[in-house]
């Protein structure tokens, strides 16, 4: 090989090298909900499956579940400090320091799963609630549909709630179990079982996508459906973790978060929430209640105090409940 060629195939092989030289980018997703549930396999892993095949080789995620890397209280400090890379939890533990986006749970808004989520996402996007979110890369926001109550005795109307004890793990619904004569004992959600099997709650506040996977259909068996306020939830990255990633990997992220991944988690809730009850009714010594229109407005007249509550200490927080009133009107519509 004469002088020229071998420069220039050194040259050429000097800049090949680092290109075949690169590994993908690993990264760690933490979830504390456990293995079987169906957050994961239907909604979050195939959205990470899209999102490694269209990065092209340049990330992969491996995924850590059933509070390996941290349960529902530490998720978040977890993934801003950089234990994980990737995250889904539910705002419930953190409601304090995410009041704005909390507005997906307040009692007797956001019935309906898939429209709630694009609600969140879009007043995100609009930088209605934005300020909650600056520590984070967020891939989305989506809601579950409205918490059940589940017991061991017949709970039917108001008066039935009376001295009870239920366990809850969202802030606006343990405020409604207390306006209505009830206690509310607050606990993440993998700690209800426990809680019901021996009998420190007498009830407990779930919505029905969480219920099966968590086995409470084993401690419980009369069950009171009503729009008691939804489980705000969200898949975050950690933003040094996110702003390290290769070109090709970050244009994957993008293309599929936001909006369209909200949608995809809200059609999942929607699904989980009606097969997981479709799934209880099919089992022996179950039953059935349903909040009844004509009691619907002694309820709502006993949660506007803490939604008046929520109103003045939410900084901006008759605007942000107005947007995602009329965000999640629109998304039914579009939804038609």
């Amino acid at each position: 090989m004469n002088r020229m060629k071998f420069v220039a195939f050194a040259a050429a092989f000097l800049i090949a090298a680092p290109a075949l030289a690169q590994e993908p980018v690993k990264l760690k997703y933490a979830s504390p909900a456990p293995p079987q549930s169906l957050v994961t396999n239907w909604g979050v892993a195939p959205w990470i499956e899209e999102v490694v095949k269209a990065s092209e080789g340049t990330m992969e995620v491996q995924m850590f579940l059933g509070a390996v890397l941290g349960n529902f209280t530490q998720v978040i400090d977890r993934t801003s400090a950089g234990v994980n890379e990737m995250a889904w939890g539910i705002l419930g533990p953190y409601s304090d320091q995410f009041p704005q986006t909390d507005v997906a749970s307040i009692p007797f808004t956001g019935e309906q799963g898939w429209a709630s989520s694009v609600a969140m996402q879009r007043l995100f996007e609009q930088g209605v609630i934005k300020d909650d979110w600056g520590k984070f890369k967020v891939l989305t926001l989506f809601n579950f549909p409205p918490a059940s109550f589940h017991s061991n005795k017949p709970i039917k109307n108001l008066t039935d709630f009376r001295g009870m004890k239920i366990g809850v793990s969202v802030r606006n619904v343990a405020e409604l179990v207390e306006v209505v004569g009830a206690a509310s004992v607050t606990m993440q959600p993998n700690e209800m079982y426990q809680a019901g099997q021996r009998g420190v709650v007498e009830g407990l506040a779930m919505a029905w996508p969480a219920f099966y996977p968590f086995k409470l259909h084993e401690v419980t068996k009369y069950h009171f459906d009503g729009s008691f306020g939804g489980t705000p939830s969200f898949v975050i990255m950690n933003k040094d973790a996110y702003a390290k990633l290769p070109g090709k990997a970050k244009a994957a992220i993008d293309s599929k978060a936001g909006v369209p991944f909200a949608a995809h988690m809200g059609k999942t809730t929607d699904k989980m929430n009606a097969e997981g009850r479709e799934n209880v009714t099919k089992m022996a010594g179950h039953t059935f209640y349903k909040l009844e229109p004509a009691e619907e407005a002694q309820w709502k007249q006993r949660a506007q105090p803490l939604i008046d509550k929520w109103l003045k200490t939410t900084p901006n927080g008759a605007a942000v409940l107005a947007a995602f009133e009329a965000e999640y009107t629109k998304a039914l519509k579009e939804q038609k």
